[in-house]
């Protein structure tokens, strides 16, 4: 879907990103994490050609981004960023219609399709006339998100989406994401400078350092021992055993006899971490497992330390 080949950028001079090879597979939500000036934005921004490159191909659905029109490419790719980028003096109807309205839809099919995306990021239809000015930095940041949807684009690029608002409207962001992502099966390339919320999202992670790419695979990989000293540092250091257990699900540590009387219980789809949480609350070596409420086996301490691939 998205494929970086040797690339690389320079600005005055400087050399930014060097020979990237990244390859981007369809429907996959693709974090791209580092350190500052590390070369996150820049590698995102090829995509829609707001950053050319000095050497090397970047490809969107097979095809050189290089040998399109950029004003058509980027209509074909939703981009929300941190400050959002609402047009002030135009309503939340008006902000979410831009590119349908600049492809030339009819009025009646952008209407509906305002209503269908407030649904989608959950905000009330009654906010549709109002200006972002009169909106939370969280219910902007959804209009924003909204808008870059707008045209049921295969591909959505997010740069810092969720940088500005802050922590409980933040995890309300993630979880429209992941509910989003999981819905529409859309490709995602996201910019975020916190691991956490990489592992927390991310089918796929791509790790650089310096403009070069030092690692990438998916969440279990990248914290699969051994891990590299960078990456150990950057994806959670001494926490990064805890970080994994969040992307493990129950099941997969449960064993399939019944757990003691009176243990308490947890989802199987929850995760591991989350049952370490409830073991610590509880004061229990071992929780009854679940499933829709009907007995699934159950977890303990040792399983959950031992069994997790």
């Amino acid at each position: 879907m998205i494929a970086f080949e040797g690339v690389s950028v320079e600005f005055g001079g400087a050399r930014v990103l060097h020979g990237i090879d990244l390859r981007v597979r369809a429907g996959a939500l693709c974090a791209l994490v580092g350190p500052s000036g590390s070369g996150k934005s820049t590698l995102l921004r090829l995509v829609n050609r707001l950053v050319e490159p000095s050497a090397g191909a970047v490809r969107v659905r097979g095809e050189d981004v290089a040998a399109l029109e950029p004003t058509r490419l980027r209509r074909s790719i939703g981009y929300a960023i941190q400050s959002v980028g609402l047009f002030p003096h135009r309503t939340v109807a008006q902000n979410i219609g831009t590119v349908p309205r600049l492809l030339g839809w009819e009025r009646a099919r952008i209407a509906a399709r305002v209503e269908e995306l407030l649904a989608l990021v959950r905000l009330d239809a009654g906010l549709a006339g109002r200006f972002p000015a009169e909106l939370s930095g969280g219910q902007a940041q959804r209009v924003g998100l909204a808008r870059a949807l707008a045209a049921d684009p295969d591909i959505l690029l997010m740069d810092e989406p969720f940088g500005a608002v802050d922590p409980i409207a933040r995890r309300g962001l993630r979880a429209e994401l992941r509910r989003i992502h999981a819905g529409t099966g859309k490709t995602v390339l996201l910019v975020t400078h916190d691991p956490g919320e990489a592992l927390e999202l991310a089918t796929d992670l791509a790790v650089l350092r310096g403009g070069r790419l030092v690692a990438s695979g998916t969440a279990l990989e990248l914290t699969a021992a051994p891990v590299d000293g960078f990456v150990r540092e950057l994806m959670g250091g001494g926490d990064l055993g805890l970080r994994r257990l969040g992307l493990l699900p129950v099941r997969a540590a449960a064993d399939a006899g019944p757990p003691p009387a009176g243990a308490p219980a947890i989802e199987e789809g929850a995760s591991l971490l989350e049952a370490l949480s409830r073991m610590v609350e509880a004061r229990s070596g071992v929780l009854a497992v679940v499933r829709g409420g009907a007995p699934a086996g159950s977890v303990s301490l040792r399983g959950l330390v031992e069994r997790p691939p």
